[in-house]
């Protein structure tokens, strides 16, 4: 009877033991399998939840991202842009910052900044982040369009058109630039270089949102035009 007792007890101890180790076992390989998701994975998933303005969750992944790879440089990236959108700007430059750290060769992360510093009206740092990225990619057309805005918004023409006409022969293709560049002459009263530009514009977006307001000025300036 005793020695049955006691091994009815054995048993159960036994079982409590194995099921904590099954338990166990699970917890583990639970762990684990968090653990063996790729940080690429972790930085794409990142990527989708900062499209759907899911920012607590975007945090999260590139926080477990960065433990897998500390010198990614896309988790700051992603992290400046949470923080742009948020308005937390001293964060952002700070994550673009480090960002740059880590890739002082990547155009577009110089560029991020200086629209950064654009939004913020600090045009003096804007046109220094701007200058880095071009002298690394002096022959991207958005980028000297971009460059081109800026000059523009300063009012400084000459710089703005020659941004402008750089993007352009860049790709002569790229109609937004056509439509600058004619805005820019427009403003400075050169309506015949500005109907050109124009004209070019409405070409190649033949569905522009602005066509009628276009098609009205040039009506307006040939009918003017002696």
């Amino acid at each position: 009877m005793f020695k049955s007792k006691r091994a009815k007890e054995m048993v159960m101890k036994i079982m409590v033991i194995s099921f904590g180790l099954i338990f166990l076992g699970g917890s583990f390989y639970q762990l684990l399998g968090m653990l063996s998701v790729p940080p690429e994975q972790l930085i794409a998933r990142a990527e989708v939840a900062v499209e759907a303005h899911k920012y607590e969750e975007a945090m999260d992944l590139l926080e477990q991202a960065e433990e897998k790879t500390p010198l990614n440089v896309r988790i700051p990236t992603l992290r400046a842009s949470i923080y742009k959108e948020r308005g937390q700007n001293k964060e952002a430059i700070q994550a673009y910052e480090k960002a740059i750290a880590l890739e002082p060769s990547d155009a577009s992360i110089y560029e991020s900044l200086a629209l950064m510093y654009l939004h913020l009206h600090h045009s003096d740092k804007a046109g220094e982040a701007f200058q880095k990225a071009l002298q690394i990619k002096p022959g991207d057309v958005m980028l000297n369009n971009n460059v081109g805005v800026f000059y523009y918004q300063q009012k400084k023409w000459d710089k703005a058109e020659t941004f402008f006409t750089k993007a352009l022969n860049i790709n002569p293709e790229y109609a937004d630039v056509h439509r600058n560049l004619a805005v820019t002459y427009q403003d400075q009263g050169k309506m015949a270089e500005a109907a050109k530009y124009f004209r070019g514009y409405l070409k190649l977006n033949p569905e522009a949102p602005e066509k009628e307001k276009i098609e009205g000025w040039l009506k307006s300036h040939a009918q003017a035009a002696p």
